[in-house]
């Protein structure tokens, strides 16, 4: 056959390498060949299952991964239905009592900062502001009792309130005179000791002090800013709040951190007593001079 029928022959009757059958292989190759060629098929076989297989794979990873975040999901809400939010609300209501403890600390901390302890000048100052006004420094010197009468009664009135509230705002029972002599407002007195001395006599003719102790020395003054009957009432109320109802002996009133606190022992002495006159208690003697009073329950 020429090359010009070559070229005019039908394609379909032309047989390609690929097209042709194993039959004919075999026919036209001897028995070795036929061996390794079907070693080759048997590879390629592999090969192209191989890439089958991770076509499909690669199908399924992303269908696999959307699996799982359906079922970390779906599981999440299962329990969550089951606790009904619970720990969630839980987790919830301890931060928020975490949180509102921390800002009651943080608000405490503050106002101790805030906290100054004043002491007993200074919260007379507070009453009596005139006591540091440089154009009331005439009232430290004590005016003459007969030349100058009616100021003398005028300073002497001031003063004697300025002494009382100095002992009640400093929780003060018994003032030493010769104490005051070193004791802010009192120690710029012009003539200490004569005016302090008035000072005192003037609150005794008000009967609100007196002198205890050695009266002719006169170095102790009771003050009384409450009167006794209210340091009854006190008491009273006190025990009766605090459910206090065993024998309460002086050194728990001692303890008690009440104004009440550094009464006299005469002066509890004689509570006591008003108490179990007016039976609302028993007085309780000991040894060794102590003393106590038990309320009575009804």
């Amino acid at each position: 056959m020429n090359i010009a029928e070559q070229i005019r022959k039908p394609k379909s009757e032309e047989k390609s390498e690929e097209a042709i059958s194993e039959e004919e292989v075999s026919e036209q190759l001897p028995e070795d060949q036929l061996d390794l060629n079907a070693a080759k098929l048997e590879k390629l076989r592999k090969i192209q299952r191989l890439q089958e297989l991770e076509d499909e794979l690669s199908k399924v990873e992303p269908e696999k991964d959307a699996t799982l975040d359906d079922l970390e999901e779906k599981l999440a809400s299962q329990i969550k239905s089951a606790t009904k939010g619970e720990m969630v609300l839980q987790e919830s209501a301890d931060e928020s009592v975490i949180s509102q403890e921390m800002d009651e600390i943080k608000l405490e901390v503050a106002q101790e900062q805030k906290i100054v302890v004043k002491t007993t000048y200074e919260k007379l100052v507070e009453l009596h502001e005139w006591v540091e006004e440089a154009q009331y420094g005439f009232m430290y010197s004590m005016p003459h009792h007969k030349k100058a009468k009616e100021d003398f009664q005028s300073w002497r009135e001031e003063w004697s309130q300025v002494l009382l509230d100095y002992a009640r705002v400093g929780t003060i029972h018994i003032i030493f005179p010769k104490r005051l002599l070193t004791e802010q407002p009192f120690n710029k007195f012009t003539n200490r000791k004569d005016s302090i001395s008035e000072l005192c006599d003037a609150l005794i003719e008000k009967d609100l002090a007196e002198w205890v102790g050695n009266k002719r020395k006169k170095d102790e003054l009771r003050v009384y800013w409450k009167s006794v009957d209210e340091w009854v009432t006190l008491i009273e109320k006190w025990a009766y709040d605090n459910a206090i109802f065993d024998i309460i002996m002086v050194p728990d009133i001692r303890k008690s951190n009440e104004e009440f606190a550094l009464l006299p022992m005469e002066d509890l002495r004689y509570i006591f007593r008003k108490l179990e006159k007016e039976h609302k208690g028993e007085m309780v003697e000991l040894q060794d001079n102590q003393f106590g009073i038990k309320f009575n329950l009804n």
